[in-house]
């Protein structure tokens, strides 16, 4: 009897450690919501950001449509396998040089953030510094229109661009919006000239 009874209290102490990780991605997701719904969006910004960490999946320019669905999926389990606290939400890492060269849909990564470091091959730590962002209201296809403003806002403030770029959704899909009201966070690490 004493062992069913330890037995029961493992797989409830189980239970509750998974409810808890579900608990903190919902909490994440509602700040990130939150932090959504009282957004300027299309104008551009400047932000010091604090060193965040991601999980990511690589992706290749000759991936199939179905190869980057298998990657997705791959990144999904891998993210509920590490138990770390990774957030619904989805990002992208875009190449420098893709940004620089007006290539905007070119996604080098899918990236999950999670609270706090993890010894992973598969984490990527973004950098603490000067941010120029913006936060895009619309449909992903059309991203470039806040790409080029916060390129331009970028040149006017005498400033380059000094690192990869990052997209983290903030509304999507997951919301039940249309294409047209994702809101994206589009983050482009910069150095003054």
């Amino acid at each position: 009897f004493l062992s069913i009874l330890r037995q029961k209290e493992k797989q409830l102490e189980d239970e509750i450690k998974k409810m808890n990780l579900m608990r903190n991605k919902i909490l994440a997701t509602i700040d990130t919501t939150e932090e959504a719904l009282r957004s300027v969006y299309g104008e551009p910004f400047l932000e010091e950001c604090k060193e965040e960490y991601y999980i990511v999946v690589n992706l290749t320019k000759d991936m199939s449509a179905k190869e980057e669905l298998e990657k997705l999926r791959d990144h999904f389990q891998y993210c509920e396998e590490i138990n770390g606290e990774t957030e619904l939400l989805l990002g992208v890492i875009m190449k420098k040089e893709n940004i620089l060269a007006g290539e905007y849909m070119k996604v080098s990564c899918y990236s999950s953030k999670i609270k706090s470091y993890l010894d992973s091959e598969r984490v990527h730590v973004k950098k603490a510094g000067l941010y120029a962002v913006v936060i895009h209201k619309g449909a992903y296809t059309d991203t470039k229109k806040s790409y080029e403003k916060l390129k331009s806002f970028i040149k006017k403030n005498h400033l380059d661009i000094s690192g990869d770029t990052y997209e983290d959704d903030m509304l999507s899909h997951l919301a039940g919006m249309n294409d047209d009201e994702y809101v994206i966070k589009i983050q482009i690490p910069v150095i003054p000239r």
